[in-house]
């Protein structure tokens, strides 16, 4: 009898939303192994995840999204009705949006960087052939210099990364959609 009385307050809470949350750890967000359907809903929802997002940013330093894009994700709280909002964009969850969102948003940011240096290394490379042996000494060390700097401070798994490289073009699209309306 007392064993069904808990299991029934249980449920009653479970069913109610008075259960406690699901707490998101920076960890939580950095471990979480992207799939193709977690692209594919960013993707299709992202003008509401754009919404959800410009209303939480405040909350967040751009210093601390740089710095660790995973503490920065794993500190944010939802009201009410972006946690609705986030259930409507196909998420089961606010920490299931959490931890998609912000393994994209650390993981495309990387790729970024990656793409930004590779492109001003090739740039830098077309000028070498015409440099003096002591020219070319200090523009390849100003190449690795800028290398070393642009590498993000924290890190992202190799899956993650190949998934975003794979999804790149279409990400930027969604990303530059937003700053369209915005």
């Amino acid at each position: 009898m007392m064993r069904t009385a808990g299991i029934t307050a249980l449920g009653i809470l479970l069913f109610s939303g008075c259960a406690k949350e699901e707490k998101v750890t920076p960890d939580d967000i950095r471990s979480y192994q992207l799939t193709e359907d977690d692209i594919s809903l960013f993707l299709k929802n992202f003008s509401r995840i754009d919404k959800i997002m410009a209303e939480v940013e405040r909350s967040i330093s751009a210093e601390q999204m740089s710095k660790d894009p995973y503490a920065a994700f794993a500190s944010i709280q939802f009201t009410p009705e972006q946690k609705k909002a986030i259930k409507e964009s196909g998420f089961r969850s606010p920490a299931d949006f959490l931890r998609v969102v912000g393994a994209i948003t650390a993981a495309y940011s990387a790729c970024a960087m990656e793409k930004a240096v590779a492109e001003m290394k090739a740039e830098m490379q077309k000028n070498l052939p015409g440099m003096s042996p002591e020219m070319k000494a200090n523009m390849e060390k100003e190449m690795a210099e800028m290398e070393a700097k642009a590498k993000p401070e924290y890190t992202v798994s190799d899956h993650n990364m190949e998934l975003i490289r794979s999804h790149y073009d279409d990400i930027t699209k969604a990303f530059m959609s937003g700053m369209k309306v915005q």
